[in-house]
Parts: structure tokens; sequence; C-alpha cells
């Protein structure tokens, strides 16, 4: 197990940083003290670190370790209002803290330092340490080496702050030490990639389960698995009827529910995944008459989720699209049939009526008879008699027509004789 090693003000929360120290030439003071065990017995080898601000940062301007008695004293501080003091012990039997009695830098209480002076804090008490273990894994259950472990005390509702970060080992196991009695959250990341969750399968801070640890106490089982597999809980299934023009549909269920599902149509026996139709949905074209289709769909995640597959039952062939029901146009409708007008003799004009009709005709086509046989040539609404016709009687076929119609053909009434 690695430790990243015990930030000093990073945290949930925002307090003001003291200002840069200016440079100045006094002379430097010191901090120091007594640190024992809770029952008041003076623990020895225990770190003593002093901690300035540098603009955003923080960093260790001093350090001692306890001796025989429990006592230390950090010596050549700057003077300075604004230092704080963290005390760990390098065995981890004690718990870690920063003075005073806090577990997050964040909320350490200011210790001044002044020239030539000595600062003595009051005693500080150690209690044995507890800590949180588990181990990190991602997709199908590989350990994750280097996967970055945070803990965050909860020191209010809905309130937390950063404690520290560590890694964890080839074997993706990761402890988190030296850790006093309280209320802690743990988030995990996979910098490998990019998988990430709080303790248990949660995805946000405040929605982490919280880890009670009482003094003393070694928590383990604080497992994460960083994403999964994909699992189908349904066959993918194909809506619609192959026929060339009707649309088919596929679906699919997966878990978990909202995984990103794409699908691929496979036509017949095709061998060429590159061109096969993707999308939910495919109408069957005249090229796929006879021939079976197959959906894949494939469901993933994102990261740390084993991607999965899984096709559907083949449809029954392509089917060819019906034949268009014929085009049944309604025909004309004569209301008035025409009629022949004007004096039968030879040499005069006689012209016919156009009648009248639904709807009004786009064209009216005439034929000429005369004694029942056609006249050849006499195709207008008028015609002028001729010795031909002496004798015979008239009649004329008027065709009329106009778009989206049958044209209708009626005959006119026969006339008298044609006369000299």
């Amino acid at each position: 197990m690695k430790s990243l090693g015990l930030i000093a003000g990073a945290a949930l929360v925002v307090t003001a940083l003291a200002p840069i120290p200016a440079a100045h030439a006094l002379d430097p003071g010191s901090i120091a003290g007594v640190v024992t065990d809770d029952g008041a017995a003076p623990l020895p080898g225990i770190e003593v670190t002093v901690w300035d601000n540098v603009g955003y940062a923080e960093i260790v301007v001093g350090q001692d370790v306890t001796g025989a008695d429990g006592s230390y004293q950090v010596d050549g501080i700057d003077p300075d209002p604004y230092y704080k003091v963290r005390f760990s012990d390098p065995t981890d039997a004690y718990a870690t803290e920063w003075h005073r009695n806090v577990i997050a830098g964040t909320f350490a209480t200011w210790v001044p330092v002044s020239e030539n002076g000595v600062n003595t804090l009051p005693v500080t008490e150690l209690e044995p340490a507890g800590s949180i273990s588990g181990t990190v894994t991602v997709g199908a259950g590989a350990p994750v080496a280097n996967a970055e472990v945070s803990v965050w005390w909860q020191y209010a509702a809905a309130a937390y702050a950063r404690v520290g970060d560590y890694a964890s080992d080839a074997d993706g196991h990761y402890v988190i030490p030296g850790l006093p009695a309280a209320t802690y959250s743990v988030s995990f990341y996979d910098p490998a990639t990019g998988a990430a969750e709080t303790w248990d399968d949660q995805t946000a801070l405040m929605s982490a389960t919280p880890i009670t640890v009482a003094s003393g106490e070694d928590v383990g089982g604080i497992d994460a698995l960083l994403g999964g597999v994909v699992t189908s809980t349904a066959v993918p299934t194909i809506a619609g009827t192959p026929q060339v023009g009707q649309t088919l549909t596929a679906t699919s269920r997966w878990t978990p529910a909202n995984a990103a599902v794409t699908y691929r149509w496979v036509i017949g026996d095709d061998t060429t995944p590159a061109d096969d139709p993707s999308g939910t949905t495919y109408v069957p074209t005249a090229l796929d008459v006879g021939k079976s289709i197959r959906v894949q769909a494939t469901a993933t995640k994102g990261a740390g989720w084993v991607p999965a597959t899984a096709w559907s039952a083949a449809t029954a062939p392509v089917t060819a699209a019906p034949a268009p029901p014929p085009v049944v146009m309604p025909v004309m409708a004569n209301h008035r049939l025409p009629l022949i007008k004007g004096r039968l003799l030879v040499g005069r004009t006689v012209r016919v009526t156009p009648g009248s009709w639904t709807p009004d005709p786009s064209r009216l086509d005439y034929a000429w008879y005369a004694g029942g046989r056609l006249i050849k040539r006499a195709d207008r609404p008028r015609f002028t008699l001729t010795r031909k016709q002496l004798g015979k009687r008239l009649t004329v076929r008027v065709t009329a027509s106009a778009p989206s119609y049958q044209p209708l053909t009626v005959r006119t009434a026969r006339t008298a004789k044609v006369r000299r």
C-alpha cells in the first residue's frame, strides 16, 4: 500500500488563507510541547510537523520527533501568527491529529510564533489509531493498481473535509491508517480508465455511505468495483413485418439500465460488418427480398465497464412490397346532350352545341356522321353540308375530357334529312 501523503488544507470547505509572510530579519522562534496517549503516558517517536501557508499551498517549515518523555521542540520557525501543527505516528499505532484535536488540517487551530519565543502548546493526547481498508477492482473484477483512494472526514451533516489520499498496491489493496474515531467517507478513482465512485456504489460524495470508525478499530471490506460487466437481460427483438418498405424496429434490455446501446443490422449471410446499416430502425429494400435479417445489439457504459453484445433471432425472409392497387379514375358526367343546330340545306353550315358536363371539359372532340357513316375530316364543332350529305340524316359523336377523369363519348340526336 502506498500513501500519497496527508494534505493539510484541501477540503470541501472554504477557509481564509493566511497572507504570505513578508521578508524580514527577525530572529526565529520555536513551538514546543508534550505528546501522550489518552492515558497520559508519554509517547516517544511521534512526528511533529509545522506547516505554513505559502500562496495557496501549505509546506512543512519545521519538524521534530518526540523523545522518551514525549516532549518535542521545533526550532527555527520565523515569527508569524499563522502556523498549523500536525502529530503523526510513523508506526500507525496512534491516530494522526492536528492542533487542537481535529482530524483535518482545514480546522487546525492557528499557532503563533514570536521572535526568540517558545510557544508551548497544551499536552496533545493521541488515541489509538483506527484504519479503513479494502480492495479496488474494475470491470470484470481485475485489481486496480495505483487507484486513488481519498478519505473524507464527515464533520457535520452533508459536510466533508478531505483528510488524505492513498494509492492501492498491485493487488488493488489499500489501507488508510492513523484514523481517529469519527465518521468518514471514501472515494475511489482509477486513472487508467477514468472510472470513479464513492463507497458504496455511489456517484457523488454527498450520497456516499458513511463509515464509522471507533477508536483503534480496523474497518475492512470497504471494497470498490469501479464499473462492471454490462449484461443483457433479454434477447434483442425485431418488431415489424419483414417486407420491402416496412419499418423494422430493434429493442433490447441491459443491466445497468442506462447503458448506451447501438444496433447493427445483418441482412442474409453478410460478412462485411463495416457496411451494415445501423440505428434502432431499418427499412428493407428490394435487394433484401428472400433474405432473413438479424440485429446485433452492443451495450457500453463507459469507463470501467466491460461492453457486451447480443443477437436477435432471424426474421422470416423479406418479401416484396405488394403491387399498388389500380388507380380508378371517375368518369366524366353528361347532363345535357349536345345538339346539331342550323338549316339542313346543301351549302349551309351547321354546328353542334357542347352540351353540359361535370366537370367542365378541358377538351371536346367531334366526329360527324351522315347516314350512319363517318364523314372524313369532319372533326370541328361546325360543318358545311355538301351534295354528299343530301338526303341523309346527321349525328355527331362528342367526347369530353378533363384531367384525372375518364373521357366520356355521347351522340347527338339524329337530324332530319339534308335538303337542297
